[in-house]
């Protein structure tokens, strides 16, 4: 079933001009250009779901009842993603499946996430979401219904999240102090956290509550995070009345535990051999000089302890009257601004105590509206402040790992503290780990979807499998040859064989030389020729259709990509090329699979075939492809009316994907031919994935860009597109798969594997690609230099003069860093336009698209079929001014979004990055973390 945006204004089909007029395809969210890394693999396209779709009348049979095809009631342990995931089969009257129906998959109660909050029915009828447990244990309970048909009864699962493992506490120190009404205790409370064998559980939560005890204590904390060593603390500031205290701590994040209870005493007054009057100067300086004035401390340092926010401070000089100290950094702990308790220990026996303020340490973060602080490395493990204010504030936070080479996941925890402490009751002691936001639309995870392992899986063979036969194995350098064939150039009506490697499992082999492709010229003009299969079926592209792809290949897609990437190398002289219409791509993809494989481009036409006049580079070892065309070719799939090679595909959709994958492949094309033919360099010089798709995916976008009458930098909104029926007819083709990847990427930023070096296959690849594009449209909007963005992108595709790739490439395009760059491009996702201040910095915007207008404007649109559910896809993190912190994982060069609140004002925050497990993050990641003020 094809999903249909219609136009806003133009409400009658009639007033359209032009077929499909008005419409807006949502059907091809894949690409039709995908070329894994391996450069002598095949360059394909895998459409992530089914390719095509200009509109069109199918009608689906209309949902009639849910069926489950998971259990009703699953189990799950702290942390773990449910397997298998909750499933539905959507069916019709007759129980027949009913395909592409938005299934709404919605928590009612219970701990954990459901990370798709829609996902679409496959060819069987089935939508599937992917159940996050979080570190709570209990019940959930989960509702899927059908929005867009309020009479299909809806379904419930049940899932129960279990303990994962055991932690064991030990009370450590603390137990049994007395202190006067309305201070805190000299020391902290502190237990020690370990497995059962005895092993530190570094980074465990403990949850702490004040059980029994006058009203009004409070603890410094709910939950404290154990350190490396296993050793957690908190204090405890007595309440104004005197009284006995009772405090419970256990372990939290969904662990069996037992619980640790220590006892404290409140008193109207403290006997003591001692007596403090005062403290100053006020406030007091972390790692500064102060002074506890009173009387009865003596003269013998040794016996004399000095505490300030239960730390020991370094005792300086003792006197009768007086003790000079240095108050402790508190680099472990991140103070905001607040008041401390300070009390001195004379052989153990403590002194009565004061509470006194004491100023914050490490980088204030002042920031007026508007204002942003990028911080990396050290820098951002380090402490930040945020100030007390009288009005109410907003700040969005990014946090994550720039690493360049990661793999997996970094585990990461943003700690919160406020200047003020938790009011320590039991309702309060919950553990206050929220899990970011995930929002991914769609099928779902590819991980967790089956039909997307079926698609990931198809995508990988073409990634990982050697060429059989006699032909190529592992890259080394290659010296370059470029001696052109003396070829004429093709003619309309010239018959013409072509070799075509590509097995049906995928595979690429260069003995693949017994049954040619035979081939009609049907289209020509200057720099392309249109060979069409004589076994294409009947029905498919009439003469016209193709001589106008042809001169639109000629007129706009060849000089656009010949521009921004360079000039193809033309190994076979013949000065054109050629683009093979055969169903034998067809032919790739198996009936009823939604993976569906289009046009594509080898890079094994490149190579030497062996014959005597080969104009082909050489291969390793000076190894030779039968199977090569020697030249410049792209292949591309035809209609099939009847579905005799595959299913069946109508010329309208095949036609449109055809047009885009024709300005994506001649891309990867000229880049491949630039590293390869004309730089001189190897196979393992042909750009990375992701970064090679990214440049293929801007080629879509300044061919529709060009074919539009619009330019870079003009922050193109929605109306803008919407409102011109042929504007909107090329947003289809060229524009709209960009923004639907990067919608995938953008509703869950931080698991996204935006630096794969093989395509990962399903939403996964969507994701890639949708943040390649982003970012090298926001690179090139902030390129510096007098270069045009033609040369920027040249310099790219080709690596510049090392044929440099990947984070390299860039690098060495721009100038700058790779944590500058992905700093400014991170934060630019969440500031766009209306999404920040005016006086927002303009580092943190989208020169060439107003992203919020265009999301916007999606998802508005009254047709949509649900497949832009969310106004803006961004997910964030919504947090108070308050103590508490959040877990999250994130890939290597991703982040984490956290928005910050504060209501009539509020007190000081304190931020800290650090690890899970507890300290500092593996010296393999490279932190960053961003604030922008937006109110």
């Amino acid at each position: 079933m094809v999903s249909i945006l219609h136009n806003r204004t133009v409400r009658d089909p009639e007033a359209a001009s032009g077929p499909g007029a008005g419409k807006l395809s949502l059907r091809r969210w894949g690409t039709c250009a995908h070329r894994p890394l391996g450069a002598l693999l095949l360059a394909g396209l895998v459409g992530v779901l089914a390719c095509g779709g200009d509109g069109g009348t199918d009608v689906a049979p209309a949902p009639a009842r849910l069926v489950r095809v998971s259990s009703a009631s699953d189990s799950v342990t702290v942390g773990a993603l449910l397997d298998p995931p909750l499933g539905v089969r959507v069916v019709g009257s007759l129980g027949d499946p009913v395909e592409g129906v938005p299934v709404r998959f919605a928590l009612v109660t219970g701990p954990g996430s459901v990370q798709t909050g829609l996902a679409v029915s496959d060819t069987r009828g089935v939508a599937e979401a992917a159940f996050q447990s979080d570190r709570r244990l209990g019940q959930s309970l989960v509702r899927v219904d059908i929005p867009s048909a309020s009479q299909v009864a809806p379904l419930e699962f049940d899932v129960h999240t279990l303990a994962a493992g055991q932690v064991d506490l030990t009370a450590a120190s603390g137990d049994g102090q007395s202190a006067e009404t309305g201070t805190q205790l000299a020391l902290p409370f502190a237990v020690t956290a370990a497995t059962p064998s005895g092993t530190p559980v570094g980074g465990a939560r403990v949850v702490w509550e004040v059980a029994d005890g006058p009203a009004g204590a409070r603890l410094t904390a709910d939950t404290t995070f154990a350190d490396p060593q296993g050793r957690s603390e908190n204090l405890l500031t007595l309440a104004p009345d005197a009284g006995d205290y009772t405090i419970r701590s256990f372990a939290g994040g969904g662990v069996e535990t037992d619980t640790v209870t220590f006892t404290a005493r409140g008193v109207a007054s403290l006997e003591a051999a001692a007596r403090v009057d005062s403290v100053g100067p006020l406030p007091l300086q972390p790692g500064g000089d102060a002074t506890l004035y009173g009387d009865g401390f003596g003269t013998d340092a040794s016996v004399v302890e000095v505490r300030v926010e239960g730390a020991p401070a370094q005792i300086l000089t003792v006197e009768p009257e007086r003790i000079r100290f240095q108050v402790p950094s508190f680099t472990d702990r991140c103070l905001p601004a607040r008041s401390v308790g300070v009390r001195a220990l004379l052989r153990d026996q403590p002194t009565n105590g004061r509470l006194v303020p004491v100023e914050s340490s490490g980088t204030s973060l002042d920031l007026a509206r508007g204002q942003a602080e990028a911080l990396s490395g050290a820098d951002a493990l380090g402490c930040l402040q945020i100030p007390a204010a009288d009005s109410s504030r907003e700040y969005v936070v990014v946090a994550g790992d720039a690493d360049r080479t990661a793999q997996g996941m970094t585990p990461l925890r943003l700690i919160l503290r406020a200047g003020s402490d938790t009011a320590g009751t039991a309702a309060a002691a919950a553990v206050r780990i929220r899990a970011a936001e995930s929002r991914l639309p769609g099928t779902g995870l590819d991980d967790y979807s089956r039909t997307l392992r079926i698609q990931a899986a198809a995508r990988e063979e073409l990634a990982r499998r050697r060429i059989s036969g006699g032909g190529l194995t592992s890259p080394t350098r290659a010296a370059a040859s470029v001696s052109p064939s003396a070829a004429v150039a093709p003619s309309r009506g010239d018959t013409m064989s072509f070799h075509f490697a590509v097995q049906q499992d995928l595979t690429v082999s260069c003995d693949a030389t017994q049954d040619p492709v035979r081939t009609v010229v049907r289209a020509v003009a200057e720099h392309v020729a249109l060979a069409v299969d004589v076994d294409a079926p009947a029905g498919g592209f009439d003469e016209a259709t193709l001589q106008g792809l042809a001169d639109e290949f000629d007129q706009v897609i060849y000089p656009t990509d010949r521009s921004y990437f360079g000039d193809p190398a033309d190994l076979d002289g013949n000065g054109r090329v050629l683009l093979v219409l055969t169903p034998r791509v067809n032919a790739l993809t198996p009936r009823g699979s939604t993976a569906i494989v289009g046009g594509f481009f080898l890079p094994i036409d490149l190579v030497d075939s062996g014959d005597a006049a080969g104009s082909g580079v050489q291969g390793p070892d000076g190894q030779t492809c039968p199977a090569s065309n020697e030249g410049e070719l792209l292949y591309l799939p035809v209609p099939d009316p009847q579905g005799v090679y595959s299913d069946a595909q109508r010329v309208d959709q095949v036609l449109r994907p055809d047009r885009n994958a024709m300005a994506h492949e001649l891309q990867h094309l000229i880049s491949t031919e630039q590293r390869l033919v004309l730089g001189g360099g190897d196979f393992g010089s042909v750009e990375e994935v992701w970064l090679g798709e990214g440049l293929s995916h801007i080629a879509e976008e300044v061919v529709g860009l060009g074919e539009m009458s619009l330019g870079q930098g003009q922050d193109l909104g929605w109306d803008g597109i919407v409102n011109d029926p042929a504007r909107l007819r090329l947003f289809n083709t060229f524009e709209l798969d960009n923004f639907a990847r990067l919608f995938f990427f953008m509703a869950q930023p931080g698991q996204a594997p935006v630096l794969s070096t093989t395509d990962p296959g399903g939403v996964r690849s969507l994701q890639m690609r949708g943040f390649a594009w982003a970012l090298l449209r926001w690179v090139a909007d902030h390129r510096t230099g007098t270069s045009s963005e033609e040369a920027f992108f040249r310099d790219l595709a080709r690596g510049g003069p090392d044929l440099s790739r990947g984070i390299a490439n860039i690098e060495q395009a721009t100038g700058e860093s790779w944590d500058d760059l992905l700093s400014g491009f991170t934060l630019s996702l969440a500031a766009d336009d209306d999404r920040a201040p005016p006086s927002t910095d303009a580092r943190y915007q989208f020169p060439s698209w107003n992203l919020p207008d265009i999301f916007q404007g999606l998802h508005d649109n009254p047709s949509s079929g649900g497949r832009f559910p969310l106004a803006y896809p961004l997910a964030i993190t919504s947090l108070q001014f308050e103590s508490a912190a959040v877990d999250f994982d994130t890939r290597a060069s991703t982040a984490a979004y956290f928005r910050l609140r504060s209501s009539t004002g509020g007190p000081p925050l304190a931020l800290q990055l650090a690890s899970q497990s507890g300290g500092a993050p593996p010296t393999s990641t490279s932190p960053h973390v961003l604030v922008l003020r937006v109110q």
